[in-house]
């Protein structure tokens, strides 16, 4: 070994195991920390857009923890072609998991917000109309 790792290794040993675990278990969390950060925010985009900003029309009858759950629900998603017709699709699958069984949730509004990047960052307005399981409408 050479002179500068041998010093390098009894500078180590000369800290106590506790100091050492430290040190261990801090670079771990880094590592791991930004690893999963890093997958969770930065994964790969399937699809030429991704949504940035969300707006619903008319979400009179839910819940402001009801609308959180929907703008995250699209908020990030990558999607592919001009109709986001699979925004709306997951849209209406979470209206249908708050119990909304008799809904209709249109196409999409989209608009680009940045021409020149990949994916394209896009806005994305939609509109549902909701029902009950009674058949009222809750708009």
């Amino acid at each position: 070994m050479s002179g500068k790792l041998c010093a390098q290794i009894s500078k180590l040993q000369s800290w106590s195991y506790h100091h050492r675990m430290q040190v261990l278990v801090l670079l771990l969390l880094l590592f791991a920390g930004g690893e999963v950060s890093s997958f969770a925010s930065a994964g790969p985009c399937i699809g030429n857009s991704i949504v940035k900003k969300v707006s619903f029309e008319n979400p009179l009858g839910l819940s402001s923890a009801q609308k959180g759950k929907l703008n995250r629900v699209l908020m990030n998603r990558c999607f592919d072609g001009p109709d986001g017709a699979s925004l709306s699709e997951a849209i209406y699958q979470q209206l249908w998991e708050f119990g909304y069984k008799k809904l209709f949730v249109q196409d999409p509004i989209i608009r680009v917000l940045g021409k020149n990047l990949r994916p394209a960052p896009v806005s994305v307005t939609i509109d549902f109309a909701l029902g009950t399981s009674e058949g009222r409408k809750a708009r």
